[in-house]
C-alpha cells in the first residue's frame, strides 16, 4: 500500500513523464479497434457514446481527442484528484494486519 501511495503522491507532484503520456496515448488509440472487435463490444461503445451524448461520430473523433491531451492538463487533473489520504482500502480475502 505503501508503493501505491508514493506512485500516486509523485504522479500528483510531478504528473507523468513525457513517455508515459506518448506511451499512453498510443495504447489507447491503439486499443479502440479492438473495443469494437465483437457485438458486446461495439453494444458497449455506442451506449456510452449515447449515455455520454459524445456524437455517433466519437469513434472517429477519440483518436484526435485523446491527442489532444497535454502534460499540463494529466498533472491538473492527477494534483485534483489523486490524493492516497482520500483512498478507500478494501480487503477481500484474508486479512493479517495493518495496510500502512
Amino acid at each position: 500500500m505503501k508503493s501505491i501511495d508514493t506512485e500516486l503522491s509523485k504522479m500528483a507532484a510531478e504528473g507523468p513523464t513525457e513517455r508515459e503520456l506518448k506511451e499512453s496515448k498510443q495504447y489507447l488509440i491503439g486499443s479502440i479497434p479492438r473495443t469494437l472487435e465483437t457485438n458486446l463490444g461495439i453494444a458497449t461503445f455506442l451506449q456510452t457514446a449515447e449515455y455520454f451524448g459524445l456524437g455517433l461520430d466519437y469513434d472517429v473523433r477519440l483518436p484526435s481527442l485523446l491527442q489532444a491531451v497535454t502534460h499540463d492538463g494529466v498533472h491538473a487533473a492527477a494534483r485534483e484528484t489523486l490524493d492516497p489520504a482520500r483512498a478507500a482500502v478494501a480487503v477481500a480475502g484474508p486479512y493479517d494486519g495493518p495496510l500502512a
